[in-house]
């Protein structure tokens, strides 16, 4: 065979899959493959498949032309199962982050209801509504931190089962694990907090009743 010119790398089987040794050849000589035709245009394609059929037909009448689609689709057909896994790991993720948040505050709310006289003793010693809130909330930022520590331990051991549905993409990426943390914290800090204010209105008279 004759070289006649090289190109770039073309991802034919797929925008995440690796992309092989390929090779240009003349049709001639293995004319039992299906040709596909693709025309680049800066107008609507569809108004382009008319002129195009007529193009073929001029060459050559017998020939079928079939499965016409946009570029677009094409994409969107070959991404569609990856699409539907990434998808659904989502909602898990999502069905996960609620739970997680509901969990926090029930335990920061069973936290705060058996240490209500502690509280009250600590306002009529004269402490701060303010400093009782911190008190609340640093208990579940640690919680918060172990969390975490286990989560990116975690993530980055099982990290690799999910390469095969990304692209372009590395599993360990800084800005995702920095967006994840960033959503987390934000969950835990409203789990945490609204357990936290309650803590600091608690009645002094009442919590020193009980005590």
């Amino acid at each position: 065979m004759r070289i006649v010119g090289v190109v770039g790398h073309v991802k034919n089987y797929g925008v995440a899959d690796e992309s092989r040794v390929e090779m240009f050849i003349p049709y001639r000589q293995f004319m039992w493959n299906p040709m596909t035709l693709v025309a680049h245009t800066n107008s609507d394609p569809g108004t382009l498949a008319e002129p195009i059929l007529g193009e073929i037909g001029s060459v050559d009448r017998d020939q079928p032309v079939y499965n016409i689609r946009k570029m677009a689709d094409v994409l969107t057909l070959s991404l569609a199962p990856r699409r539907l896994s990434i998808t659904l790991i989502s909602l898990f993720a999502v069905l996960a982050l609620v739970l997680g948040g509901v969990g926090v505050y029930g335990v920061m709310a069973y936290s705060v209801s058996e240490r209500t006289n502690e509280f009250g003793i600590r306002i009529a010693l004269g402490a701060p509504a303010g400093s009782i809130i911190k008190l609340v909330v640093g208990h579940g930022m640690l919680l918060f931190g172990i969390g975490i520590g286990i989560g990116l331990i975690s993530s980055l051991l099982l990290g690799r089962f999910l390469t095969g549905l990304l692209f372009g993409l590395n599993a360990t990426d800084p800005v995702s694990f920095l967006t994840s943390l960033s959503v987390l914290f934000v969950a835990t800090m409203l789990a945490t907090y609204l357990p936290a204010r309650r803590a600091g209105r608690v009645d002094l008279v009442r919590a020193l009743k009980n005590e």
